[in-house]
């Protein structure tokens, strides 16, 4: 293995060579060449790299960036960023290019990108920046081997392209990268300038990069920073077109996450936005609200699609280029099984509707109400969310996602969330059927349950909107909502007075959730071709964690910690007939639960009848009667 450090503070390349023979690292100089003259360098790279070679394979070449935070020591400078750019090799090359372009910079004090004086002085045009390194003798190198540089200083808001070409294979890869506001980007900045400045994932946003060079999507990375490492990041993605932006979706990616492979891309100007979600600020603010709105801290990055990035299209050109060597009988058998194949899967789906025509041209959203029953549960949940985000163009809700590593107010968060959404989804369990008989479930989260106040709020807007719409049909009121559950679960976990209701139920994983959730009409059939093997061996989990734990649901129960009442009263509540007073029995009982002094119960009956009189001296006892002639009478009933 091969390693190649080259360090800024002052330019001085380190290598590291890992001998065959042993695992300790050994300095040798004697294997590379290292060329930090642009003008030497972009002379090599023009008579070893056409400049219209094809682009490299990921397999061949991997490329990634970090940042490097240069603070003053005891000097008389600002803080600065240096662009960290490391190259892994995994094929045999013995010399490999690397150049950073500026294509735009906002600020005119970047003299990297506005002032090329000198450039033209020197050599009489602008040549880029070019840094290369040549093996001398690359048989002796072991591959994959490790190229490591960090001299590129980085302005904030600025736009920079980052070329990366080897030989004698020649290919090259090509990367946009970007940084917001350097204190924004780096909390030891941000303490330079304010020893007391906030800190911590609201106030930050990371370097970002993508990577426009793949057939069939395009992948946008971003730098995680180790203090935020449980820091979950949304990324916003907009069309340009003409003068007007087109929201096209939003995705949030798991705290570990550091990269979105976007696929199906077409052609066109896109700006994206990395940022923190969070509830006190907005990402974009409109010219009516600026003065009451608050930005949130993003990185945005823009780039322009050439043409369209299909991933059929890709899969047809890989099996082109890697199928020149099948043998012609071969050939011909592929040729007629597939043919076979589209032919009744035209017949197939003659008559259904393509989805991604229909259903997928809009991104929408849905808020996921559930029951933590246990762990397995809540992460088919989680992969059942994520399905829906990733393959459906569907924008999830989930207090997984956005409350457990979050500062915002659970209450705040469901209440904002569950009255944007335009789809709220309740799926019913085993532990959501002991939640509505007033029992309670050991909390495992940092947070509290929602379903039983989701399905307050859901009735308490049903029932209002058929207040207003009286003159409508049941189903045509509300679409918002829907009910499922999961195949592990019966259907009796939803209770049978909900199934009364006109909202849609459904079947979870087997029945189709994505055609309801994008407002497909329930009589057009829609071929939803969608990957669920993850969702499948999730439910399979659950499975069998119930078959080896058959009391899971006794050891979720608190048994001290019994609700008083139903969180949600289904059955109609009984008739109970009047009583002036309660028995000195009751009144003991209750007294005794409310830790109060108990009643005399020696009292004799006139006294209780006594007291009886006090009760009712003000609201009129229910023995009044609205004919009573009786001035002391009228007077009390009128006091009512």
């Amino acid at each position: 293995m091969f390693f190649v450090d080259y360090a800024c503070a002052e330019c001085q390349e380190e290598v590291k060579i890992l001998p065959r023979s042993s695992h300790e690292f050994r300095i040798v100089r004697s294997l590379y060449i290292f060329e930090n003259d642009t003008k030497k360098c972009d002379e090599a790279e023009f008579l070893l790299v056409p400049s219209r070679a094809p682009f490299c394979d990921s397999h061949d070449l991997s490329v990634t960036f970090s940042s490097v935070a240069v603070l003053p020591n005891g000097t008389n400078m600002l803080p600065y960023i240096l662009l960290n750019v490391s190259i892994w090799v995994n094929n045999p090359v013995s010399s490999v290019f690397l150049r950073l372009e500026c294509l735009g910079a906002p600020n005119m004090e970047d003299d990297y990108c506005h002032n090329h004086e000198e450039q033209s002085r020197r050599w009489g045009r602008m040549i880029w920046p070019c840094r290369s390194l040549t093996l001398s003798e690359p048989d002796l190198v072991s591959y994959p081997y490790f190229f490591n540089y960090h001299c590129f200083r980085l302005t904030s808001y600025s736009h920079y392209r980052l070329n990366v070409s080897y030989a004698p294979n020649a290919c090259r890869k090509s990367f946009i990268v970007t940084i917001p506001e350097e204190a924004q980007m780096n909390p030891a900045i941000s303490r330079f300038y304010d020893k007391d400045a906030a800190s911590g994932g609201n106030y930050w946003s990371p370097l970002a990069s993508v990577d426009l060079t793949l057939r069939d999507r395009v992948v946008i990375r971003y730098e995680k920073q180790p203090a935020l490492a449980a820091t979950p990041i949304s990324i916003a993605v907009f069309e340009t077109i003409a003068s007007s932006s087109a929201h096209l979706f939003t995705n949030t990616l798991d705290a570990g996450v550091v990269e979105y492979a976007w696929k199906n891309v077409p052609a066109g100007n896109f700006t994206v936005y990395l940022y923190v979600s969070r509830l006190d600020c907005d990402l974009i603010c409109n010219s009516d609200t600026v003065d009451k709105c608050t930005l949130c801290p993003s990185t945005r990055i823009y780039f322009t699609v050439e043409e369209d990035k299909i991933w059929f299209s890709a899969s047809v050109h890989g099996l082109l280029s890697h199928g020149t060597c099948v043998v012609g009988a071969s050939m011909l058998c592929f040729v007629v099984t597939i043919g076979f194949l589209f032919f009744f899967l035209a017949i197939k789906c003659f008559h259904k509707v393509p989805l991604r025509e229909v259903l997928l041209s809009h991104r929408t959203t849905v808020f996921i109400a559930y029951v933590d029953d246990c762990k397995p549960h809540s992460d088919c949940i989680a992969v059942l969310a994520k399905v829906l985000q990733h393959s459906a163009n569907v924008d999830v809700f989930m207090d997984q996602f956005e409350l457990k590593y979050s500062e915002t107010l659970p209450l705040r968060w469901f209440v904002n969330k569950f009255a944007v959404a335009n789809h709220v989804v309740l799926i019913f369990s085993e532990g959501a059927s002991v939640i509505l008989h007033g029992e309670s479930l050991i909390q495992r989260q940092p947070f509290p349950e929602f379903f039983s106040v989701a399905l307050n709020m859901l009735i308490a807007e049903y029932s209002k909107d058929v207040t207003k719409q009286s003159g409508k049909l049941l189903s045509e009121i509300r679409p918002r909502f829907a009910f499922a559950y999961m195949t592990y679960s019966p259907s009796s976990v939803i209770p049978e007075e909900l199934t009364t209701l006109p909202i849609n139920i459904f079947k979870l994983p087997e029945q189709n959730l994505i055609s309801w959730l994008h407002n497909q009409p329930s009589d057009i059939y829609v071929d939803v071709c969608v990957d669920i093997s993850d969702l499948k061996s999730a439910v399979n989990e659950v499975v069998e964690y119930r078959r080896k734990n058959a009391i899971w649901l006794t050891e979720r129960l608190q048994d001290k910690h019994k609700n008083f009442g139903s969180a949600f009263a289904l059955q109609n509540v009984p008739f109970q007939s009047n009583r002036s007073v309660l028995t000195p029995e009751e009144q003991i009982n209750i007294a005794e639960v409310l830790n109060l002094e108990p009643p005399d119960i020696h009292s004799s009956i006139e006294e209780i009848r006594s007291k009886e009189d006090d009760v009712f001296a003000l609201i009129g006892s229910p023995s009044d009667s609205s004919f009573d002639s009786d001035d002391s009478t009228s007077n009390r009933k009128h006091l009512q």
